[in-house]
């Protein structure tokens, strides 16, 4: 079963466009997989977009700020010693699908 089908079933996810999309994230390294949620939610035509995070290095942050398309940037800590985000946590656990969706279900 693909990821997709396993957290959303039949229904349909829901639409961003005209809306404010608040992407939040554990923390950046590279950025990457916030930088492609960005550019995926930039098709949908969302009002604003404002982003959230704990934790990233400043370089990463930079360039996150900087796009035209994230109308809100919030990052708590931009340390230049900056080597993984797991640094800052004292449990960083891996959450699989079924955690994940249990969690998503029972808030």
């Amino acid at each position: 079963m693909k990821s997709k089908e396993l957290y959303f079933g039949t229904k349909l996810p829901m639409t961003l466009k005209d809306k404010i999309a608040i992407l939040v994230d554990h923390g950046v390294a590279t950025g990457q997989t916030l930088l492609s949620s960005i550019e995926f939610i930039i098709k949908q035509q969302p009002f604003k977009i404002a982003v959230a995070l704990p934790v990233g290095p400043p370089s990463t942050l930079k360039k996150i700020k900087e796009l035209p398309s994230v109308n809100r940037f919030l990052c708590l800590l931009a340390p230049d010693n900056f080597q993984a985000v797991r640094q800052f946590y004292k449990e960083f656990g891996q959450v699989d699908d079924q955690e994940a969706i249990r969690l998503f279900t029972h808030s």
